[in-house]
């Protein structure tokens, strides 16, 4: 039945995908999916408010289902409210810690709002999760390189290269910390 509402949800037949979720939420009374389902058809249909309201349902009937954390956390980065879309992401990083997906969406917010320590402590958590991508070493010595903490910059962003020795982004970003950390011959 759940396959069959989203599709139904996929193919914009929203009404009837409605319908089915509904019935399962009151068949199924714990089950944090048809919140889910119905905050996907309310973001679609434009009602944030009432798509809020269900992601938060969804969290009440199952507050380890990391969608449903996501979803809320997209929402509000949608709302505009930062601080509780780092809220939602920050819960579904402890309930999913490897997930890469959770670390780029709310860091590269972070960063665009100049809130760097935040970032890198987020990115710092991946690392420690066993997180091995450029990306998480490249946004960490970019978060650390504007803190001016340049070693710890420096580490991060070789790691990116070393990751990825053709990035041309990577090579740029770390001869700007070489430089302007005073190694002027690694430049």
């Amino acid at each position: 039945i759940y396959d069959c509402a989203k599709n139904l949800l996929r193919n914009r037949k929203y009404e009837e995908a409605k319908k089915i979720y509904a019935e399962l939420s009151q068949r199924t009374v714990t089950a944090a999916r048809p919140h889910i389902g119905l905050a996907q058809i309310a973001l679609a249909e434009g009602d944030t408010a009432e798509a809020l309201a269900q992601a938060q349902t969804a969290i009440q009937k199952n507050s380890n289902s990391v969608y449903a954390h996501a979803l809320l956390g997209d929402l509000w980065l949608q709302s505009g409210n930062l601080n509780e879309a780092v809220a939602s992401y920050k819960t579904t990083i402890e309930l999913s810690p490897l997930n890469i997906l959770r670390y780029k969406v709310i860091t590269e917010k972070l960063i665009e709002a100049n809130r760097m320590e935040e970032a890198a402590a987020l990115l710092e958590i991946a690392i420690g999760a066993g997180v091995e991508h450029p990306f998480i070493n490249e946004r960490l010595g970019y978060c650390s390189f504007r803190c001016k903490y340049y070693h710890k910059a420096l580490k991060y962003l070789q790691r990116a290269v070393h990751a990825e020795p053709d990035n041309i982004s990577y090579l740029n970003s770390l001869a700007i910390c070489y430089r302007d950390s005073g190694k002027f011959d690694e430049a």
